[in-house]
This record gives structure tokens, C-alpha cells and sequence, in this order.
């Protein structure tokens, strides 16, 4: 039987059921990635992921990941294995310590086969910036995979391993992951610990996950994100479990877009035949065929609400200055998750509170040179 292109959730009910060995699955990872055409990984650890696997056959290791392997990218700190970034200045670098993630995910049970190629330092987001050369899209090895995590992208949509991990400053999780026909998440800023984890930009820098599908990323982020006391940014809240809510019906869920341009229209698009009501306040009054209302409405009957506003010099004019007032100063009710009602200074301030904790906030900026 073989485990390539397997999902993680499949691979944890083989094991659970012993319809194969880790030993098995880690040994087929190797025979896997040693034919692999793509540079996906720039460090391999075979001997150490073996003795692993052969401790969770025989009884000796427990966890909701535990006899899995997956991937690092190659810039987490890992104990004893080099840890590049990419880039030759690391090429003999040795952490003496595990990134709060590869720790998390260690206790959880999986096994750390290597790690990933990636553009040097996180700077690139086509993944042929890295000292040990350019990854190929397992799709066509004549295009790039994205970037900059494209190894851990390549890896995962190869079919080398089921789960990989990855970072994401401005799209270097999302853009691969799309690149690659895979499933990738970034996770709230301050969800993951970023401790051990290189930096390229510290206040946007954030690990999330790829993976074959949604659940296979729940699951990595049950575990992923935690609560880090050697992280300054890390957030203080009781850990969520990201499997409770992934099977819930959309139907009959009213979805708010505060967007501009074509967004309405687009996202109309994109839920059409999924039973689902579409509300959009437009500060550009091109809402094409959606539903076109005022803010206060949208945000108190949406259950979800995507927020996407950019105002430039060159479109101030084309702008409502209502919106731009009620975006500044905060004179509008904001709907939580839990149906409450809050008022705060402004909306950027209501996401700092994390008041709109259970919306999905797509890019957040607004003309006043607020990035979020």
C-alpha cells in the first residue's frame, strides 16, 4: 500500500488501526523524496526519524500526531539539525534548541523528517532565491512552487509528506500553497509562538501549516498554536480546537463583504450555489450584483464578515467621506461572534481587542497608513 498522496487523517486511522507501521510510512517518505525531481528539502534527519518511528511501534510514543511524518521549513530552530534559512551564512548552524512550534508538534507525536528548501531568508516568494537552489512545482518542474516556504509547499503537494510546516509574512503560505494546488493557512498574528523561529519581519511574521485539505490543517494547528510565555506577541487565550466547527453547514449563513471595486461581485461569484445571503457595503458604490447596504446593517446581520478596505490618494475622491468617517472615528455598532454588540474607538482597535474574534478579516488596511 502506498502513502503517497494519503491525507494525514487517513494516515492517523491506518496507524490507529495498524494497517501499517510508522516504521513503514517513514521509510516510504525517504524512498520517496530520494526520487523526488523538486529540491524540496535541503536536510534530511533519516536516521533519527527511523529510531522515532520504531519507538511509536512498539508502544513507546503517544500523541493526536504520533507516528506521522512531516516536514520543517528550514528556517524553525531545530535541536542537533542544521537549521539554513536558506542561505550559506547558516550552512553549519546547529540550534542548540526546538522553535516553540517544532516542540509543540514533537510532543504531539509526529516525526520530523527534514527540512524544506525556501527562499534565503524568507525573501522571495518563488522559492529561487535559496543557496541550495531553486524548488520546481511538482505540477511542472519548469515553473516555480511559490515562495517563500515553496519546499514545504512542494513537499506536501508531491505527495512526499502529508503535513508540512510553514511561514507567512505577506503570502508565503497562501501564495505557495495556491501555486501547488494544496491547502495552507496562516493563523492570526500571535496564534503561533514565533520563538525559534528566524525572522524576516517580526510584526507580520507568523508559522501556520499545508497540507492535502482543511482537516489535515486543523489538525496541525490543535497544535501549532499555543499560548508562548517566551514570545511577547503571543496571544493569552484559552486554545481553540480548530476540528468543532470544520463540518458546519453554510447554508443559510449570511456572509458580509466591506470591500471595494469589484470584491462584491467576486465573492458573489465565488459562494454562488452555496446557499448562503451575500451583504456588501461598497465605499466605491459598485457592488455588481450583490446585496448593497449600510455598514450598521451589514455588520449586525452578517455572520461572518470579510473586511477589505484600501483607500489611496488616487481613489480618495471616488470614496464616500460618511465611510471614511465611520472607519475613523468608530461611530458604528460592531457584531461579535457571540451576537453582541460593541462599540470601539475604530475598527482597528476593535481588531487589536480581538472584538471580532470568529470573522474571517481578509488584507485590513485603511487610509490612514494602518497595516494589520
Amino acid at each position: 500500500m502506498s502513502i503517497r498522496f494519503k491525507t494525514l487523517a487517513e494516515l492517523k486511522r491506518l496507524l490507529e488501526k495498524k494497517e501499517i507501521s510508522s516504521y513503514e510510512l517513514v521509510n516510504e517518505t525517504f524512498k520517496n523524496i530520494s526520487s523526488s525531481k523538486t529540491n524540496s528539502f535541503i536536510t534530511l534527519d533519516e536516521e533519527a526519524a527511523l529510531n522515532k518511528a520504531k519507538d511509536f511501534d512498539e508502544g513507546k510514543v503517544d500523541g493526536d500526531l504520533a507516528g506521522i511524518p512531516i516536514a520543517q521549513k528550514d528556517l524553525f530552530c531545530t535541536k542537533n539539525l542544521r537549521t539554513t534559512c536558506g542561505s550559506k551564512i547558516l550552512e553549519n548552524f546547529i540550534p542548540p534548541y526546538d522553535a516553540t512550534v517544532v516542540d509543540n508538534l514533537s510532543a504531539a507525536g509526529s516525526i520530523c523528517v527534514g527540512k524544506t528548501n525556501m527562499d534565503e531568508f524568507a525573501m522571495g516568494s518563488s522559492n529561487e532565491t535559496s543557496y541550495y537552489g531553486t524548488v520546481r512545482n511538482p505540477w511542472d518542474l519548469e515553473r516555480v512552487p511559490g515562495g517563500s516556504s515553496g519546499g514545504s509547499a512542494a513537499a506536501v503537494s508531491e505527495g512526499l509528506v502529508c503535513a508540512a510546516t510553514g511561514t507567512d509574512t505577506g503570502g508565503s503560505i497562501r501564495q505557495p500553497a495556491a501555486l501547488c494546488g494544496i491547502t495552507g493557512i496562516k493563523p492570526t498574528y500571535g496564534r503561533a509562538s514565533r520563538w525559534g523561529m528566524i525572522a524576516f519581519a517580526s510584526s507580520l511574521d507568523q508559522a501556520g501549516a499545508f497540507a492535502r485539505n482543511a482537516e489535515d490543517c486543523a489538525l496541525l494547528l490543535n497544535h501549532i498554536c499555543s499560548h508562548d510565555s517566551k514570545d511577547s506577541t503571543s496571544i493569552s487565550e484559552k486554545q481553540e480546537n480548530y476540528l468543532i466547527n470544520l463540518d458546519n453547514d453554510l447554508k443559510g449563513k449570511t456572509i458580509g463583504i466591506i470591500g471595494y471595486g469589484r470584491l462584491g461581485k467576486i465573492m458573489k461569484r465565488l459562494f454562488d450555489g452555496w446557499e448562503v445571503d451575500i451583504l456588501v457595503t461598497d465605499p466605491y458604490a459598485r457592488i455588481g450584483d450583490a446585496k448593497g447596504v449600510s455598514l450598521e446593517e451589514l455588520l449586525e446581520k452578517s455572520d461572518v464578515v470579510f473586511l477589505h478596505t484600501h483607500v489611496t490618494d488616487e481613489t480618495r475622491d471616488m470614496v464616500d467621506d460618511e465611510f471614511i468617517q465611520k472607519m475613523k472615528d468608530g461611530s458604528f455598532l460592531i457584531n461579535t461572534a457571540r451576537g453582541e454588540l460593541v462599540k470601539e474607538d475604530s475598527i482597528i482597535s476593535a481588531l487589536e481587542q480581538r472584538k471580532l474574534k470568529g470573522y474571517a478579516t481578509d488584507v485590513i488596511r485603511d487610509e490612514f497608513g494602518n497595516h494589520k
